[in-house]
C-alpha cells in the first residue's frame, strides 16, 4: 500500500502474550511484520513493556507509546444492579467482564475462587460465541457452582451498573493487549486484580498484577478492609484521568496526525510512580486506609422526632451544591428528574437549624462519602428521616446495612427509582423511619 503524500500512516498493531508465543520464533513472519511497520510514520504500542514494545524493539522498529483508553463512566443510567439482581447491599461483589473465549480463563477463575465465604458474590458476565467445547466446559462448570452469578451478555448501561456495584473487579486472562475491563474499573474507582498475562495491566494504578492463585488472598484484603480498597481504587481513578480518558489519548492521536510526534509524555507523574512503587514493594500494604467512621453519639435533646408528619413526602439533602459539581450534575439533578423537589440545607448549620431541617423532610438523599454527611446520618435518623443512599460501605454500616434506609447504585436514575417508591408509599417510609429513630434512641441508651 502507497499511502497518498499528504497522509500519514499509524500502525498500532495489537499483540499479547499468547499471541506472541506462538510466532516469537517464527523468523520469517517476524521480518515481514517488522518491514511493514516500518513503513509507518509511527508503530504504536498500547504497552510500555508488554509483548508488542519487547518484539519491536528486537525487531529494530522504534516503538511509540500511545495507551488505550476508554470512556467516562456512566454514573446516571442502569438502575440498581444489585436490587435487580438480588445481591444484598452488605455482600463483597467481585465482577468478571469477558466473552467466553477461552484466553479469557473463565475455568481458571472459577477453580481459584473455589472456596468464597457466604459474604461474597461473584458476577461474571459475558457472551458465548458459536458452540465450542470451552462454552460447553465453562457452563458444565457454572452448573456445578450454583452460588456465581453469570449473566450472558448485558448492554452497555447493564455493564456500567454492575461496574458501579461492584466491590472489585478481576480478570484471570491468558493474555490481552489492553483490557478495556480493566481501565472501565479505573474510571469507576474499582480496585482490580489481573494476571501477569494481561499486556497493559502491568503499566496501570488502581490494582494488583498477581498469579490466579494469589486473588482469594488480595480479595480478602479488600473485602475485610473496604477503606483500602476504596484508596487503591481512588489512585486508579487518578491514574485513568491522568493517561487513559479518551480527550488525553485522543489529543495523541491528533499531536501524531497533525506533527508526527506526540507533544506529552504519559510517564506517570511523581507523585503516581510513588503510589506504584509503594505497590509493588508490598501490594496495599504501604497504602494508609483512611479511618472508619464511628457512628456518633445522638444528642436527643436536640435530635428528636419532635411531630409526625403528613402529607406529600418531602425530599431533601445537604450539601453545598458549588463546591460538588460533579455530584449535583450527574446524581442530584437527575435523582429529581421532573417529578421530585429537594429542600437543601448548608452543613454549616448549628445542630437546632440542622435538626430543624430534617424535621422539615421525610427522606434525606445521600449522593456523596464525605465525612460530614455520614456523621449526619445517625442525627438524621434520630429525627424519623428515611435515607436514601448510594451504596457505600461506610454508608451502609450507619444504615445498619440497609436496614435503617434505602442503598441503591451509584447513578442517577437507581436514585430517582428510589425517590420515586417513597413517594409512592408515603406509609411506609414514615414508618420506618420513626420505628428506626425508636431503635437508635433504645440503643444508644442501652435498653
Amino acid at each position: 500500500m502507497t499511502p497518498p503524500a499528504s497522509t500519514r500512516l499509524l500502525i498500532q498493531p495489537i499483540i499479547n502474550e499468547e499471541g506472541y508465543r506462538r510466532w516469537q520464533d517464527n523468523a520469517d513472519f517476524k521480518t515481514r511484520l517488522a518491514a511493514i511497520l516500518s513503513t509507518a510514520d509511527a508503530a504504536l504500542t498500547m504497552t510500555r513493556d508488554g509483548p508488542d514494545h519487547r518484539y519491536m524493539r528486537d525487531a529494530g522498529v522504534a516503538p511509540v507509546y500511545l495507551p488505550n483508553a476508554s470512556a467516562a463512566p456512566d454514573l446516571s443510567g442502569g438502575g440498581d444492579f444489585r436490587l435487580r439482581h438480588g445481591i444484598p447491599a452488605d455482600r463483597f461483589l467481585t465482577l468478571h467482564v469477558a466473552n467466553l473465549h477461552a484466553v479469557k480463563n473463565h475455568l481458571g477463575l472459577i477453580d481459584a475462587l473455589a472456596d468464597m465465604p457466604p459474604s461474597w458474590q461473584l458476577v461474571m458476565i459475558g457472551v458465548a460465541g458459536p458452540k465450542d467445547d470451552y462454552v460447553d466446559a465453562v457452563r458444565a462448570k457454572l452448573a456445578g457452582r450454583p452460588e456465581i452469578l453469570f449473566i450472558p451478555g448485558l448492554a452497555p448501561d447493564g455493564v456500567a451498573g454492575a461496574m458501579r456495584a461492584a466491590d472489585a473487579v478481576v480478570l484471570a486472562s491468558h493474555g490481552e493487549g489492553s483490557p478495556i475491563t480493566l481501565l472501565e474499573a479505573m474510571s469507576y474507582g474499582k480496585p482490580w486484580l489481573a494476571t501477569p498475562q494481561c499486556g497493559a495491566a502491568n503499566d496501570h494504578l488502581g490494582g494488583l498484577v498477581c498469579e490466579l492463585a494469589e486473588f482469594p488472598r488480595y480479595l480478602r484484603r479488600y473485602a475485610a478492609q473496604p477503606a483500602l480498597a476504596r484508596a487503591v481504587g481512588q489512585i486508579g481513578y487518578r491514574h485513568w484521568q491522568q493517561c487513559y480518558c479518551w480527550p488525553v489519548v485522543l489529543q495523541g492521536w491528533v499531536d501524531l496526525i497533525e506533527y508526527g510526534e506526540l507533544r506529552r509524555s504519559f510517564v506517570l507523574t511523581a507523585e503516581m510512580a510513588a503510589a506504584r512503587d509503594s505497590m509493588r514493594a508490598d501490594p496495599a500494604a504501604d497504602l494508609v486506609a483512611p479511618p472508619a467512621v464511628a457512628r456518633p453519639p445522638v444528642d436527643f435533646a436536640v435530635f428528636n422526632l419532635d411531630t409526625y408528619r403528613s402529607g406529600p413526602i418531602r425530599f431533601g439533602w445537604i450539601g453545598d451544591a458549588a463546591a460538588n459539581p460533579k455530584e449535583v450534575h450527574q446524581l442530584l439533578l437527575p435523582a429529581m428528574g421532573q417529578r421530585h423537589e429537594m429542600h437543601i440545607s448548608s452543613e454549616l448549620v448549628d445542630a437546632a437549624t440542622l435538626a430543624a431541617f430534617f424535621n422539615g423532610i421525610d427522606v434525606l438523599l445521600v449522593t456523596g462519602v464525605q465525612r460530614y454527611i455520614i456523621e449526619m446520618i445517625p442525627l438524621a435518623i434520630a429525627c424519623g428521616v428515611f435515607p436514601v443512599a448510594i451504596r457505600q460501605r461506610y454508608i451502609a454500616e450507619q444504615l445498619d446495612g440497609g436496614a435503617a434506609g434505602l442503598l441503591v447504585d451509584e447513578s442517577g436514575s437507581a436514585l430517582h427509582e428510589a425517590l420515586s417508591w417513597c413517594a409512592d408509599h408515603p406509609d411506609e417510609v414514615r414508618r420506618r423511619g420513626y420505628r428506626q429513630a425508636q431503635m437508635l434512641a433504645l440503643r444508644q441508651s442501652g435498653a
